[in-house]
């Protein structure tokens, strides 16, 4: 599974608009594994929050430092960076997308509590993917600390 947590430059207005720039997102990229041996303690804050939100447009609160568990991803010595675009529907490289190559384990009843999750016509969300894209000679950057 992967999370995406997307950031717009504010000095474009609108999130629209963010999409017109080379420079107009950033977006952060972990990874996580399903592994049957571990718990991941931090993460269920995120988890166990996820059936008070099943539906398109609803919300909860959740408890303060519930992103805690992207620590373990950012404490790595290197990360991938490149340019490119937002969403599949685009062409436009309006975003710097950063990876972390570290891999954040979970538990399979953690994963599926995603898998419950519904889009705005009440059907579960299953095809939020894409293939994977050529390089089309892009140049995708190690970054190393």
């Amino acid at each position: 599974m992967e999370c995406h947590l997307v950031h717009w430059n504010q000095k474009y207005f609108t999130f629209e608009e963010c999409l017109k720039h080379r420079d107009g997102l950033c977006v952060l990229t972990y990874l996580f594994l399903v592994y049957f041996q571990w718990n991941n303690v931090k993460f269920e804050r995120i988890s166990e929050n996820l059936k008070y939100i099943q539906n398109a447009g609803s919300e909860t609160n959740i408890p303060a430092n519930s992103l805690s568990w992207m620590r373990i991803a950012t404490d790595c010595p290197s990360y991938y960076m490149y340019q490119g675009s937002h969403s599949g529907d685009s062409n436009l490289e309006c975003a710097t997308w950063i990876v972390f190559p570290v891999i954040i384990p979970i538990q399979s009843c953690q994963l599926n509590e995603f898998r419950k999750l519904k889009d705005k016509d009440g059907e579960f969300i299953k095809l939020n993917w894409r293939n994977v894209q050529p390089l089309r000679g892009q140049q995708v950057f190690l970054a190393v600390s």
